[in-house]
């Protein structure tokens, strides 16, 4: 819980500001953190984050930690704290304007993007001298820029996490130099221990705080060119961190024919589909399965893309946060000769019948979550 955070320092021996990430909790949640004296929470939506500020204390200190639309701006600058997220010149530029407009000012972190992953978002390192050559020439009015932000690479290579961490440290004293600043925001649950190695001050902290909750899935698909695969079955494990709490498997028409290569792998033809519900006649109840839940897989990345397919083809956004725990394993435990679910299991004596079946799959990679959890636990 939160009191684990309340004094960390950092390798200067500068306390560190911990921003408890709430974006999955309710409201009763973040009051029991809240009533431990804890003021700072962030959230990555505009949508979530304006019910919760309307419904809690209006002493919580808001951080916007998500990716920013220009036109969600205007609904939470007049009570945000701090936005972590200014990670394009267009979005600093209507910041400022709108802050010029409401006759206030907002409080910023430039986010730099220090890793390749596509996924992440922010101004490229050499980008950031343009930034604060039009702070100081009093370009941004009604902005204050109380420091940097950036996110590292979710990798089990801990040397490229540093270097990582290391450029943007790096950064953080070169425009400290230019003009005072305050915050060094860089680290998560899963690696603030190694950025306060290079010196953050303020780090995102949400599952070690809260009891998130889990689900653990797995997919088949039809096979077939990238982004035009289709689901064939679905397994899917809701887990709080000591029990499985419900389940749901199903076969599902992808409505397309499946690969030979795949009918042989998994077993599942086609005449087993044909009478079968498509994924859209399941999709607002798998959707409402995964609300608020961390999505856990074995190359997680394939199975998230294939679900936000087949819920875009169908009209509906659906975002959530992953774990994969190939890159969990890889971390955890380096001197594996394979990290392929079942080379894994075998190593672990984890059972694994059915292979290449989807709600099989789904137990042993909870089993295998478990094992990475326990371990972190320990160590």
């Amino acid at each position: 819980m939160i009191h684990n955070f309340k004094n960390l320092k950092n390798k200067n021996g500068d306390y560190v500001e911990t921003v408890a990430v709430s974006k999955r909790s309710t409201t009763n949640e973040i009051m029991k953190v809240y009533d431990e004296n804890h003021k700072n929470f962030g959230e990555n939506r505009v949508k979530d984050l304006v019910i919760k500020y309307n419904k809690l204390p209006k002493d919580i200190r808001w951080h916007m930690i998500g990716h920013l639309q220009r036109n969600k701006v205007k609904d939470i600058i007049e009570f945000i704290h701090l936005i972590h997220s200014v990670d394009s010149f267009r979005l600093i530029d209507h910041i400022n304007k709108l802050s010029i407009d409401k006759n206030i000012f907002t409080n910023i972190l430039i986010q730099v993007k220090i890793s390749n992953d596509e996924s992440k978002y922010g101004f490229l390192p050499n980008e950031v001298d343009i930034i604060f050559s039009n702070y100081i020439s009093k370009n941004y009015k009604n902005i204050k820029i109380l420091g940097l932000m950036g996110m590292a690479t979710l990798s089990s290579d801990t040397s490229l996490i540093e270097s990582e961490f290391s450029l943007l440290s790096r950064l953080y004293d070169q425009y400290s130099k230019v003009t005072p600043l305050k915050y060094l925001s860089m680290g998560m649950s899963g690696d603030y221990l190694l950025a306060l190695k290079y010196n953050s001050n303020m780090i995102r902290v949400g599952s070690a705080i809260f009891n998130w909750m889990f689900a653990i899935i797995d997919t088949e698909t039809s096979g077939g060119k990238y982004n035009e695969e289709r689901i064939i079955e679905i397994g899917i494990l809701i887990f709080d961190g000591k029990v499985i709490i419900k389940t749901f498997q199903s076969l599902i028409n992808p409505e397309k024919k499946v690969d030979y290569f795949v009918q042989r792998l998994t077993g599942i033809r086609d005449k087993d589909l044909k009478n079968c519900k498509s994924f859209s006649d399941y999709s607002l109840e798998i959707k409402k399965l995964l609300s608020n839940k961390i999505i856990v897989g074995h190359n997680v990345s394939y199975d998230y893309r294939v679900l936000k397919n087949e819920f875009k083809k169908i009209g509906l956004d659906f975002e959530a946060d992953t774990l994969c725990t190939i890159e969990l394993s890889k971390k955890n435990f380096p001197d594996l000769k394979s990290y392929k679910l079942k080379k894994i299991c075998d190593h672990f004596s984890i059972e694994l019948n059915n292979h290449h079946r989807a709600f099989d799959d789904a137990k042993a990679t909870l089993e295998l979550f478990k094992i990475n959890r326990k371990f972190e636990k320990n160590n």
